[in-house]
């Protein structure tokens, strides 16, 4: 739903929402693409229960999604749009954020090791 609304609202910045892409046998479903100043970027959505208090950059889970997404798509900025339903847990309500996090190179090809590696470890793929 949270992908929904924010697709509709930025339906104007957000050139295309992507379907499924694939690399090295891999598939990948990112949110979308943005076009910024400097070309394209990264647009990925999460809603969590967790706090706002906490930097996605320290996400483990979500940083090797988002450097898969950028490998799969030759892309290295991300823009995350979080919804942190219980805000920073102190009774203000939801919260919404949004971070800009870019990356190197070899971080995200680093990273695109680690997944196929484990990819190939699990039999996903060849």
């Amino acid at each position: 739903m949270w992908e929904d609304l924010l697709s509709n609202v930025l339906k104007e910045r957000l050139p295309c929402r992507l379907g499924e892409v694939e690399l090295d046998g891999i598939l990948c479903s990112p949110d979308g693409i943005e076009m910024e100043e400097h070309g394209p970027i990264l647009s990925e959505y999460k809603v969590v229960w967790s706090s706002s208090n906490r930097n996605p950059a320290d996400n483990w889970k979500w940083m090797a999604q988002v450097k898969g997404y950028c490998k799969v798509l030759e892309l290295d900025k991300v823009k995350m749009y979080i919804l942190y339903l219980n805000g920073d847990w102190k009774g203000g309500g939801p919260q919404y954020k949004g971070f800009m996090i870019e990356f190197s190179q070899l971080e995200i090809d680093e990273n695109w090791e680690m997944l196929t590696n484990h990819a190939r470890s699990k039999g996903w793929v060849k």
